[in-house]
């Protein structure tokens, strides 16, 4: 079989990353498929130099500059392959309007919704017309994404950790446990319920947290945030860092994620939770029907509604209380990841769908 050859668009990856992925120094979940797609797939690595500024001129530039790469190597790929809409948006539009010739998928981290604004629909729909194909993390992003009308082809995949990663690093090496609950990620993380929930429980709870996420000053934030410190500790960190070691030390995983703005729909927390099953850990989570994956109906952890102290407490005293029950969980959610969730089988179905977006487009 002639390969089939995909332009891989991940505006995230730069020449000194992809040296440290090359050296198995860091897991790949975060670039979507590189380095898993099937020996069927020839990919042609778009690459960046440095990151931009992320104000409207340099928005603006980085659309055209990265249209202008996409075109000189026209001739290189017969699909591209789109896993963050950053800087791509002209591409999108061009495709739209059948001015680019070639088909665009894209690994779409949002649920499609019709804008309220009657000025934005038609931009909104048309940039969404650009993408011959859309892959999905979950059933439910999917079809509230289809009652828009705007999708022309989709497919629902399985994204997970990078096994091969985990398995050499962390997964044959003896951890002490050092922490009894743990929570790692920072975006959209409702910070204030986790905290109340645990001095209430009268349990430890460790947070790793970046100084700013986003918008959100959480250094400041907790300055002026008044809580027990002997039983909540918070450790700041300066920029993000791969904490597998760390989280390989504690008992359970706690995820506490905000509500959605308006919206804003996506598979919120979903990173730190099959982490948390590739590692093995049980884990108490705020109920993001988006992400996918029902950790109740796998057995591999506790789901809690949003805002809901009561929940919480009741979930930490159960891991407490049974803690063999625990580590059974966090096998559920390893096996879990092995046979249904991981890189290889996200490559795969990938792999498989550009051989047929290819073959129909002969």
């Amino acid at each position: 079989m002639k390969k089939i050859r995909v332009y891989y668009y991940n505006p995230f990856l730069t020449t000194e990353t992809l040296k440290i992925l090359n050296k198995g120094e860091m897991p790949l979940q975060s670039y979507y498929g590189l380095n898993y797609f099937d020996n069927n797939i020839e990919i042609v690595i778009h690459k960046l130099a440095t990151r931009h500024p992320n104000n409207l001129f340099n928005r603006a530039l980085r659309n055209i500059t990265n249209f202008l790469s996409i075109l000189k190597s026209y001739r290189k790929y017969d699909l591209i392959y789109v896993t963050n809409a950053r800087g791509i948006k002209l591409l999108a539009f061009l495709r739209a309007l059948k001015i680019f010739p070639k088909p665009v998928c894209m690994l779409i981290h949002w649920a499609v919704i019709v804008p309220e604004s009657k000025l934005k629909r038609p931009i909104s729909k048309l940039y969404i017309k650009g993408f011959d194909h859309l892959f999905f993390f979950s059933r439910e992003l999917l079809d509230i994404s289809l009652k828009t009308g705007w999708i022309k082809n989709s497919k629902v995949v399985h994204w997970g950790c990078d096994l091969d990663f985990y398995d050499k690093r962390i997964q044959h090496t003896t951890h002490t446990i050092t922490t009894q609950y743990l929570s790692t990620g920072t975006e959209k993380r409702d910070f204030k319920t986790l905290v109340q929930s645990f001095e209430q429980a009268k349990m430890p709870l460790t947070l790793y947290l970046t100084e700013k996420s986003g918008n959100i000053d959480y250094k400041s934030a907790f300055d002026k945030f008044s809580y027990n410190k002997s039983l909540i500790d918070v450790i700041f960190l300066k920029a993000k860092i791969n904490l597998t070691a760390i989280a390989k030390t504690a008992n359970c995983i706690v995820i506490s994620l905000s509500p959605f703005t308006k919206n804003k729909i996506y598979p919120l927390g979903l990173t730190s939770l099959v982490e948390a099953m590739t590692l093995a850990k049980p884990v108490i989570i705020t109920d993001n029907q988006y992400n996918g994956i029902d950790v109740e109906k796998i057995g591999c952890g506790i789901k809690v509604a949003y805002n809901d102290i009561n929940s919480w407490i009741n979930a930490i005293k159960f891991m407490s209380e049974n803690k063999e029950i625990a580590v059974e969980m966090g096998k559920k959610g390893r096996k879990f990841i092995e046979n249904s969730y991981n890189l290889k089988i996200f490559g795969q179905e990938l792999s498989d769908y550009f051989i047929k977006i290819n073959h129909s487009n002969l």
